[in-house]
């Protein structure tokens, strides 16, 4: 799909494009940034207009203005980036976040509880630690507008049982979301992060979630180690080439 093709679809499913503009006329503008064929305008009223050789291709409502890109706010924990490379969609630091935890102690399943019912899809984190569950729903309110459910379990543990933390979703919305971009899956354990939707700020966010869950920072009193452990050995090299 060519850049100006998927300016006018964010523009279609997130803002209401010529209508939004039209509420606007009398909005004086100025110029916030030029990448090639693009010009970001900011309107004095707010907001911003995202001009293609001349011609309005997008409205949006929020933008972080940078000196080599501009980043338009969408929904879901996405960013339409803008700059002289051209056009592409990418993750916000709270998504990014939200999906190495994901990768790193949560799953994304579909089943069916007995043959004939219903497909039930489920986005699921399980934890030892209460803050890291918060953190999660924050994260997954923040992205999603939903609230996950809450469940506290018991597993065995040396000395006797621990108590942990569950944090479910059931969406079917929400799982495919996910899926398309391969953070999760198919397989157990298997994860990948989707290295081409992440920005410099977003790449770190990304490995603060995994570290939460499947990652160690140690000190030996001379040196530090930085480990992480899977038996996804393919995630595990994408994860060395972001760290590098």
């Amino acid at each position: 799909m060519g850049s100006g093709s998927r300016v006018r679809q964010y523009e279609r499913r997130f803002y209401g494009g010529e209508q939004a503009r039209g509420e606007r006329e009398e909005d004086t503008f100025h110029v916030a940034g030029t990448f090639g064929e693009y010009e970001v305008r900011e309107a004095g009223g707010g907001g911003y207009e995202l001009l293609k050789s001349g011609k309005v291709a997008g409205i949006f409502s929020e933008a972080r203005v940078e000196e080599d890109r501009v980043a338009f706010k969408l929904s879901h924990g996405m960013n339409l980036e803008v700059s002289e490379k051209g056009v592409r969609e990418i993750f916000g630091p709270g998504r990014a976040e939200l999906c190495g935890l994901i990768a790193a102690d949560g799953s994304i399943s579909k089943y069916q509880e007995r043959e004939g019912k219903s497909t039930i899809y489920k986005i699921h984190l399980k934890t030892n630690d209460r803050e890291l569950a918060e953190v999660f729903d924050k994260l997954f309110e923040e992205t999603y507008r939903i609230t996950p459910h809450h469940y506290i379990g018991h597993h065995k543990a040396r000395g006797g049982k621990e108590q942990h933390y569950e944090e479910v979703v059931y969406s079917k919305k929400v799982a495919y979301d996910l899926w398309s971009f391969d953070i999760k899956g198919p397989e157990h354990y298997e994860f990948h992060p989707p290295t081409k939707y992440l920005d410099e700020e977003d790449k770190r966010a990304y490995l603060r979630g995994f570290f939460s869950g499947d990652g160690n920072v140690t000190f030996t009193g001379v040196s530090h180690s930085i480990s992480i452990s899977s038996t996804c050995r393919e995630g595990l090299e994408e994860l060395k080439e972001m760290l590098i």
